[in-house]
């Protein structure tokens, strides 16, 4: 299987990790989870390293990067 790798610049990188924040506050867990992951992908970040630094399991991460 191919790793997923998003292209994104630093502006929504940015963008991202305000929105993750943003859905922290509000308790939308899963949501600031999701967007932190994808600013981590965008960042350079694979998905097994991604898991690790959420704390979640690889496929799960995966799954998040391949919807978007």
């Amino acid at each position: 299987m191919q790793a997923i790798k998003i292209h994104g610049t630093t502006k929504k990188i940015q963008q991202l990790v305000r929105l993750s924040k943003e859905a922290l506050r509000e308790g939308a867990y899963r949501v600031a989870s999701r967007l932190h992951a994808v600013a981590l992908n965008m960042e350079g970040k694979a998905a097994p390293d991604i898991a690790d630094i959420l704390k979640v399991h690889r496929s799960k991460v995966s799954i998040w990067l391949r919807n978007w």
